[in-house]
């Protein structure tokens, strides 16, 4: 919004001379003839106008966004902070955060990459849950023109619908079941049952001794292999 000021000065000069010493006029009009001397007005007017920009508008949090994949079992997770507009007083008790099952997590930093944009560093803490940031408006926030964030008043201004992280630090567990009697004196079938969904579990993730590993499938939380023996024994 664009406001207006304009100013009008006038100021006049005034100056006497024998009205029977001179008969010039120094005024466009005729001025009055007073106790023998011509009073002269010379007046002037100044104008001048101003134009100021007023800001009324509030900042608001545009976005929170993950920096980090998820699910995660990292210790640390950023997350980026986009405002409407250039901001300044953001730090740490600006932020709280939303947590399902893990404990202890807490902020560990917030950055400025940008006037409007922040990263903010998180310690996932122990366990395995979930984790939301939020921006809590306590009218630290403010733009150029001292706009607080979400307008004058605690609160207005919160932000609480960015995205969850999920936090998974429990190592996966296996499974490992055939159908081959014992002793047996032929290639073993080996059937594995994960604790959860994988989708890294390959042939190199299995040790064998005395015996070769093939036919290696499977996806998720279900695979199978053979195994073939090299040598008499376990």
């Amino acid at each position: 919004m664009t406001t207006s000021v304009k100013i009008s000065t006038n100021c006049c000069r005034i100056s006497a001379k024998n009205a029977s010493r001179s008969k010039e006029a120094e005024c466009l009009a005729p001025s009055p003839a007073v106790s023998g001397f011509l009073l002269l007005i010379v007046c002037c007017s100044f104008f001048s106008e101003s134009a100021f920009a007023q800001d009324r508008v509030p900042p608001r949090v545009s976005s929170i966004t993950l920096g980090s994949s998820s699910p995660t079992s990292a210790n640390l997770i950023g997350l980026f902070v986009t405002f409407s507009e250039s901001v300044t007083g953001v730090d740490i008790s600006d932020f709280t955060l939303t947590t399902t099952g893990v404990s202890g997590s807490s902020i560990s930093s917030v950055n400025a990459l940008s006037n409007s944009n922040y990263f903010v560093l998180v310690n996932t803490g122990n366990g395995s849950g979930t984790i939301r940031l939020n921006v809590i408006d306590n009218d630290s926030i403010r733009d150029s023109a001292q706009n607080k964030l979400g307008g004058s008043g605690n609160g207005n201004g919160n932000y609480s619908s960015g995205p969850t992280c999920t936090i998974d630090k429990a190592a996966p567990t296996a499974t490992l079941s055939s159908a081959s009697g014992d002793p047996v004196n032929a290639a073993i079938t080996v059937a594995v049952s994960l604790s959860e969904s994988s989708t890294d579990f390959t042939s190199a993730d299995i040790t064998v001794v005395n015996a070769a590993v093939s036919g290696f499938s499977g996806s998720g939380t279900s695979y199978s292999f053979t195994l073939t023996p090299s040598a008499d024994g376990t």
